[in-house]
């Protein structure tokens, strides 16, 4: 069990490209061979899923492509009778106005030693600090990405680790995705030195505080109870 909240690791991949890795990797122990993708939008995970060997079934809130069911997670799975050995979900916990409820589902459709990968933005993301500090307002849970998003629920690490705690998960591997900030390449804008000095800024705050270091960060966990 990871014992502290920061995030081990730090990598530049994205959501996606991170849960084709580990997809890679479980397909040897996973003992079902079936991947819901939960909140599969577009369904860019299908691909991914399919090349590494698994069925993969699709859930949406409001499908948008074929071969993708509907799926309130406010509510039961409607494939109550199918088990998966891996469940996805990406970026869908922070659209949750009963995240609790929608993880208790989750662990209802995984298969005994199942395994859950998910992704969310980071709430502790030094851009997200900036934001708080200027306008009151984490990064990705303004106004406008209530409107825009439905993001309802930042996804503090301590408090996930609780929530998954209490439905019997252990964690595995936390990840912080898209990696640390850049310094913005000379440009010649008048803003720019406002660009840079952002940057730096958040450079400072990333270096003192690791977990800081990613616009999202991801998570490993396995079913154990």
């Amino acid at each position: 069990m990871c014992k502290a909240v920061i995030p081990r690791l730090i990598s530049k991949q994205t959501r996606y490209s991170w849960a084709e890795t580990k997809l890679r990797e479980l397909e040897p122990i996973a003992r079902s061979r079936v991947v819901f993708d939960v909140g599969a939008g577009m369904a860019p995970m299908r691909g991914a899923s399919e090349k590494a060997g698994f069925v993969w079934l699709g859930f949406d809130l409001e499908p948008k492509v074929r071969g993708v069911s509907k799926w309130d997670l406010s509510g039961c799975c409607p494939k109550r009778d199918e088990k998966a050995g891996i469940v996805l979900l990406m970026d869908v916990l922070e659209h949750l106005e009963n995240p609790g409820i929608g993880l208790d589902h989750v662990a209802d459709v995984l298969d005994e030693e199942g395994y859950l990968l998910l992704s969310t933005p980071n709430p502790r993301w030094s851009h997200s600090r900036l934001n708080v500090l200027f306008t009151g307002f984490l990064a990705c849970f303004t106004r406008q990405d209530l409107a825009a998003n439905h993001h309802v629920f930042p996804v503090w690490p301590h408090i996930l680790e609780h929530m998954l705690k209490r439905r019997f998960f252990e964690i595995l591997e936390w990840c912080q995705l898209r990696g640390r900030t850049d310094v913005p390449k000379p440009v010649l804008q008048a803003h720019y030195p406002l660009r840079v000095v952002k940057a730096l800024l958040c450079r400072l705050i990333e270096t003192v505080d690791p977990s800081a270091s990613s616009m999202d960060y991801a998570v490993l966990a396995k079913k154990v109870g």
